[in-house]
């Protein structure tokens, strides 16, 4: 009766929603923090016995003892994996902290990224950014204080998905990845290009720039998490054109894939001008090039293929265009090549 009076009292409801999240979160905490060194022994996942990687921060060993499972390797392992391929980094103890991390969330992602649909998995949206965070306070001594004070207060989260995340680590601490930590320019560099389809090397810095045009160089999970999504549904989209009859009919090269696909509707053609002429049919947008597949009657379909990726004497430019070359609109696009 207490909980539903105080539901009917709180204005709006996220607020009462934040409040049960905050009332679960301590006893979360408590519940872990209480437990028996045996009782922790036993449940930590490769933390050992002194409950995890003392050279890493609490976000690091959550971040590292993830990796673990992913990889079914325990958290020993790793390390000695990493000592035993890098022993030169070892004798650095500046940046020890750093590249142990890096080189867990290196060979995790590794391993993901080989599964279907991986973007689509929440829960890997959220271990890719807390290895961001991780990657800013790798270490025991210049994180902890600050790790302490903001992973484990619940914050209200003004996105789409409510609630919290926790996950047990091997240190028994309750590590939350809440919408209002932010990553910077240099965590984003060396995480993100993991996985190529996220990220590569040569525009990471641009795609860093557009994500946080708005939020003073500093990148939001609600923002990281909404480009994820939105490169899922993509690749989901491309995935379905791929395997449509339709992709089958334009003999696409090797490695060739379609991007976009416009006209495919009968009751909205894409009109190819050519002089006074103008054809009705399909555009189609790939990586090497562009092509059209009019609909002539008595003729049967036609494909023309407009190369993108060999030609270097070609113009394309946005164009006017019209019935009869009238200059009417502007949704054009005008190609012109020797080779036409």
């Amino acid at each position: 009766m207490g909980i539903v009076e105080t539901w009917v009292r709180e204005k709006p409801i996220r607020t009462f929603l934040a409040r049960l999240s905050r009332q679960s979160a301590a006893a979360f905490v408590a519940s872990t923090t209480s437990r028996s060194p045996a009782a922790a022994d036993g449940e930590g996942e490769g933390g050992g016995a002194d409950g995890g990687i003392p050279q890493l921060s609490s976000v690091a060993n959550s971040v590292v003892s993830r990796c673990s499972r992913i990889l079914a390797v325990a958290t020993e392992n790793l390390q000695q994996s990493y000592e035993a391929d890098f022993p030169d980094n070892c004798k650095e103890p500046n940046t020890y902290a750093r590249e142990l991390l890096e080189y867990c969330c290196h060979k995790a992602l590794h391993e993901v990224t080989t599964r279907p649909d991986y973007l689509a998995d929440m829960n890997l949206r959220r271990l890719m950014f807390d290895m961001m965070l991780a990657w800013e306070n790798p270490g025991s001594e210049e994180g902890l204080l600050k790790n302490n004070s903001t992973l484990c207060n619940p914050v209200e989260i003004e996105d789409e998905d409510e609630g919290s995340i926790f996950y047990t680590n091997s240190t028994s601490l309750a590590v939350q990845v809440n919408d209002m930590k932010t990553v910077g320019l240099s965590a984003f560099t060396r995480i993100a290009p993991s996985c190529p389809i996220i990220a590569d090397l040569v525009t990471v810095h641009n795609l860093f720039d557009a994500l946080t045009c708005s939020s003073g160089g500093r990148l939001h999970y609600f923002v990281y998490d909404k480009y994820l999504k939105s490169l899922d549904r993509v690749f989901r989209s491309i995935k379905g054109v791929m395997q449509s009859s339709l992709a089958s009919s334009f003999n696409l090269d090797a490695g060739e894939c379609i991007l976009a696909i416009d006209g495919d509707k009968p009751i909205h053609p894409v009109l190819q001008h050519i002089g006074i002429s103008a054809w009705p049919g399909t555009l189609i947008l790939t990586t090497h090039a562009l092509y059209f597949q009019s609909i002539r009657v008595g003729y049967g379909d036609k494909i023309v293929k407009y190369d993108l990726a060999t030609d270097s004497n070609q113009v394309i430019k946005r164009d006017f265009t019209g019935p009869l070359g009238v200059r009417l609109f502007d949704k054009a696009v005008m190609y012109k090549s020797s080779t036409l």
